[in-house]
């Protein structure tokens, strides 16, 4: 019997966890351009 269970599944957890936070981080520097934006176009208009 080999106990590789828990480890993969902690790795597992820890991958899957990484790629949500990058997602996420990547989400809010798109929403933070985007307010950027809208600012300087509001600032020019």
């Amino acid at each position: 019997m080999y106990e590789t269970y828990p480890p993969s599944r902690s790795i597992n957890f820890e991958y899957t966890f990484t790629l949500a936070f990058s997602a996420s981080l990547k989400k809010n520097k798109e929403n933070i351009n985007t307010k950027q934006k809208r600012l300087k176009e509001t600032n020019y208009a």
